[in-house]
């Protein structure tokens, strides 16, 4: 594999199918003594956990999440 003159390189499809890497997926870049690894990023937990306050109480009705669930599954 060789590097770009702009530093690019191509992950192979088996491995980005293998560790589930996507377009516009996330990658960082990991410096170890015995190289430079690369993995996909984690998801930022606390980004989550924000997003979802922020939608927590939106869907406002008499409707259970079991049905709410049932008719997006349909």
């Amino acid at each position: 594999m060789k590097v770009t003159t702009k530093g690019q390189v191509t992950i192979p499809s088996d491995l980005r199918k293998l560790h589930g890497i996507r377009p516009n997926s996330e990658v960082e870049f990991v410096d170890s003594k015995n190289g430079i690894f690369i993995r996909p990023k984690k998801a930022d937990q606390k980004g989550l956990d924000k997003k979802l306050k922020e939608i927590r109480g939106i869907l406002k009705g008499k409707i259970t999440t079991d049905k709410l669930i049932k008719l997006t599954r349909e």
